[in-house]
């Protein structure tokens, strides 16, 4: 986690030293779309929010992921212990860390 945060900061670092002597005017075409001339500042910035965004997003939606198939798995874990100790006769094990 700290690779990371490390990272994500040494990009802002590097998209506001880019900003700040990047400030020429430039018109941004999309397909069809034209734009004004805008600052080129403007345009790497608004690139960088949605390229976060679209990550944060996908990440989200990685760990929503991860989370359901964890507790899926503790679920399957905890009937597949059940059944274990109705063939054995066995006492329940403590619960685990995990399972909390």
């Amino acid at each position: 986690m700290n690779a990371y945060l490390l990272g994500a900061l040494f990009f802002v670092i590097a998209i506001v030293g880019f900003v700040l002597q990047n400030d020429t005017q430039v018109t941004v075409q999309f397909i069809t779309w034209i734009s004004s001339p805008i600052s080129l500042a403007v345009v790497v910035l608004i690139s960088a929010s949605v390229g976060a965004l679209i990550t944060f997003l996908l990440d989200s939606y990685r760990a929503f992921k991860t989370g359901q198939k964890l507790r899926n798995l503790i679920n399957q874990n905890r009937k597949y212990e059940k059944e274990i100790q109705a063939l054995t006769g066995s006492k329940p094990s403590p619960k685990s860390k995990e399972e909390v």
